[in-house]
């Protein structure tokens, strides 16, 4: 464990950090996310070093590594990087004229399905100036092993500023570097026996521990078996998602859509859902009109999202989730109904344990390799995965400049995209990460979401249309 200020850290990974990081084998399992804050101008780059410096001390995970136990008998483990190096992990570039915000996305593009270097703490952070009207961005890369996305908030809303002019305070001392001592290794050889015990309850839908260790191909055929059961769950579904989205690479395309917070929860309250429901409902709607693009119908998409597990007493940081599926229809014009069918199903997946099925899963999958992993058609029948979570509320500042904007691009392991709402001081940012072989025509997908989000606000009467970050009429003031 390590202690500071921000509370007590474990040091091993949770079973679904540890399967996250273990995909860092298979291109198309990477589980690394890119945070980009869009900033009215350019950090002071002192300031922001110092701001690094200090708050990689108060929580450790930033001068952390991952390190495995021999032979994989126990959980991979954070230890301090004794050659934390914080010039390695901050960048500095900029954008060339006329620095648009799709040249933004271009870069960070190159870059979102990259993977880590092992010997490091996986994240970095790079200043991207020349942006139009003088602004400028912080992107974030790191691991889903780091944090979740509720997780990533809580973290920001300790380390950012709430005023322009705010002064970092003093340096801390960092924690001490670790390395894995006779104890961890002796702790090491006796936790598989710890671990058969509890996988026989944690997995008894699934199978006994035994199947879980020596039969690792009968316990690719029982994990299938819980996919099946996620669909059941969800209702009548396509045994495997779409055949326009089968394709797969590790080349990404972006896109992102400012939509009014106030407007879009008008618009969920009208119907009656959440707005994870208004959400999941322009998904499913964007991917039926982008069906039609090509001349296909499609009546259903699956759709899978996170359902958190987060409590106030858990600790900032780390990953506090499991995961749900639905068939969401994408063929009802009337978005009222198609939010209102779309509440009942995740209401029904969050109550028949679709969650737990998945944490069944993930308790007994880390442990496996990961071309075992890949191989289970979990992630072949999810059409889009969706996320959203509440972002900071109010203005927030970084070394002087002001975050304006707040986009979160989460990978979108072995799935045709990832697509993320992130609110920010009164604005809800939408981020999209496809895989350029599933989506072979970006720019009308975007159009289909824009559409189809815009429908949905027409529920709230007098709604402000969602619109492109930086086009003329989108410009924060």
């Amino acid at each position: 464990m390590v202690t500071t200020e921000w509370g007590t850290f474990p040091d091993e990974l949770s079973p679904s950090e540890a399967m996250m990081w273990k995909g860092e084998d298979q291109a198309r399992l990477r589980s690394g996310g890119i945070l980009v804050l869009l900033l009215d101008r350019s950090p002071d780059w002192p300031g922001l070093t110092a701001s690094f410096e200090r708050y990689s001390s108060l929580f450790p995970r930033l001068r952390q590594r991952i390190a495995t136990t021999p032979f994989g008998l126990s959980p991979p483990r954070w230890v301090v990087d004794p050659d934390f190096d914080l010039s390695f992990h901050l960048r500095h570039v900029a954008l060339p004229p006329p620095g648009t915000f799709d040249q933004l996305l271009e870069l960070i593009a190159c870059d979102v399905s990259s993977g880590f270097d092992r010997l490091r703490p996986p994240w970095v952070g790079t200043v991207v100036d020349g942006l139009a009207g003088g602004r400028a961005a912080l992107v974030l890369k790191q691991h889903h092993a780091l944090f979740d996305g509720p997780g990533m908030v809580q973290i920001l809303g300790r380390w950012l500023d709430r005023e322009r002019e705010s002064q970092v305070p003093a340096p801390v001392a960092a924690p001490p570097p670790q390395t894995l001592s006779d104890a961890d290794l002796l702790r090491a050889a006796l936790n598989p026996l710890r671990l058969a015990a509890g996988a026989r309850r944690s997995f008894r839908r699934t199978g006994s521990a035994a199947t879980a260790f020596l039969r690792p191909r009968e316990l690719a055929a029982r994990v299938a078996a819980v996919v099946g059961s996620i669909d059941q769950i969800a209702g009548p579904s396509v045994k495997n998602g779409s055949p326009l989205l089968a394709g797969r690479s590790t080349s990404a395309r972006l896109g992102t859509l400012d939509v009014p917070l106030a407007d879009l929860k008008a618009a969920a309250k009208s119907a009656g859902g959440t707005l994870n429901d208004v959400l999941l409902a322009a998904v499913a709607d964007a991917l039926g009109r982008y069906h039609q693009h090509f001349g296909k119908r499609v009546e259903s998409v699956n759709l899978a999202f996170p359902v958190s597990v987060r409590t106030d007493d858990d600790e900032p940081g780390g990953n506090r989730f499991s995961g749900a599926m639905i068939c969401a229809p994408a063929d009802l014009a009337d978005p009222a109904s198609r939010i209102a069918r779309i509440h009942a199903q995740v209401l029904s997946a969050r109550d028949l344990g679709a969650a737990e099925l998945v944490a069944a899963f993930t308790a007994v999958a880390y442990r496996l390799p990961s071309w075992l992993v890949a191989a289970v058609p979990l992630m072949d029948k999810v059409d889009a995965q969706v996320s959203n979570f509440p972002g900071l509320p109010s203005r927030h500042y970084l070394a002087g400049a002001e975050v304006l904007r707040s986009y979160g691009f989460e990978s979108h392991p072995g799935t045709p995209m990832m697509i993320v709402l992130m609110s920010h001081a009164g604005t809800c940012c939408v981020s999209v990460n496809v895989d350029a072989a599933a989506v072979t025509e970006m720019p009308v997908l975007m159009k289909d979401l824009r559409e189809a989000v815009n429908d949905v606000l027409a529920l709230a009467g007098g709604a402000t249309p969602a619109r492109t970050p930086l086009s003329a009429e989108a410009r924060p003031s």
